[in-house]
């Protein structure tokens, strides 16, 4: 579980919600592995996150991310935090899932990625 804020009826709330938009068509949880990530290019456009994108933006709070870097030798990690180590706050989307296996009731969300 993660926290996420959002506005409801125009007042900031901040909840939990899982990891991965599940989309009300999804028969399975396990596609929340495959939308923890939307691209900001496509998001308005793609079936699995279109509708959220219209009505439930979020913000999704961190205290830093990694990012990789190829090198010739392989790959290196670095993990970016805001300088004076305040939270970052990262674009999401979020919905209420209806009942898809054992989340009945419980907020899914994805953060938007840029390119």
């Amino acid at each position: 579980m993660m926290p996420i804020a959002r506005l409801t009826q125009g007042k900031p709330e901040l909840i939990e919600a899982r990891w991965g938009l599940i989309p009300a068509w999804a028969k399975d949880i396990k596609i929340a592995y495959s939308t923890i990530n939307a691209r900001a290019e496509t998001v308005a456009i793609k079936p699995a996150f279109r509708n959220a994108y219209r009505a439930r933006r979020c913000l999704v709070p961190a205290s830093g991310y990694y990012e990789w870097q190829a090198r010739h030798d392989g790959k290196q990690l670095y993990y970016f935090t805001s300088r004076d180590g305040s939270l970052l706050a990262f674009a999401g989307l979020s919905r209420l899932n209806a009942c898809v296996r054992s989340i009945c009731g419980k907020y899914s969300s994805s953060q938007v990625l840029g390119p």
